[in-house]
């Protein structure tokens, strides 16, 4: 019987931090500084905007890390959008 280090089903894939994806870790940053920035223009307090972005960002994060049958669930998503959009291609 062999021994393993790691686990079979370990996830080799590189990480930030040991948690953020790299593909997904572009798009996060950049709707981060996008959102930060149009709160900027909101005329609200501090803690009320921090409050505003962690809400947001952070359930987004969350749907962005989670993997369905070692797919992105954003792609999952997509791809399920996309299939009903145009399922009706190949049919006669």
């Amino acid at each position: 019987m062999k021994t393993y280090i790691f686990p079979l089903n370990f996830d080799y894939s590189p990480k930030f931090l040991g948690m953020f994806e790299y593909k997904t870790l572009a798009p996060l940053a950049i709707f981060g500084f996008i959102f930060a920035n149009i709160l900027k223009l909101v005329k609200v307090t501090l803690t009320a905007k921090i409050t505003i972005f962690l809400t947001i960002f952070i359930p987004l994060f969350l749907l962005l890390n989670t993997k369905i049958h070692k797919e992105p669930l954003l792609h999952f998503i997509f791809c399920i959008i996309k299939h009903f959009l145009f399922c009706g291609i190949y049919k006669k």
